[in-house]
């Protein structure tokens, strides 16, 4: 890297964890056309069936809406 004269190591984040140090289940993507962010252990039993009927929506869309090939 420039102004730098050491070697310098990347890393990049996989995942993260929680208190316990378990790996969190945490979806996140974001590219043209999809923003999406999804952490199953914010969302409660009341929700997680909006939550998935949102999810199959959204499938059911793309599929609907598939570009020729």
């Amino acid at each position: 890297m420039k102004g730098i004269s050491r070697e310098v190591v990347p890393y990049v984040v996989e995942g993260m964890l929680d208190a316990s140090g378990a790996k969190m289940e945490i979806v996140s993507e974001h590219m043209t056309g999809l923003d999406l962010y999804l952490d199953p252990a914010m969302i409660d039993a009341r929700t997680s069936e909006r939550v998935a009927g949102v999810l199959r929506q959204a499938l059911d869309t793309l599929e609907r809406n598939k570009p020729a090939k």
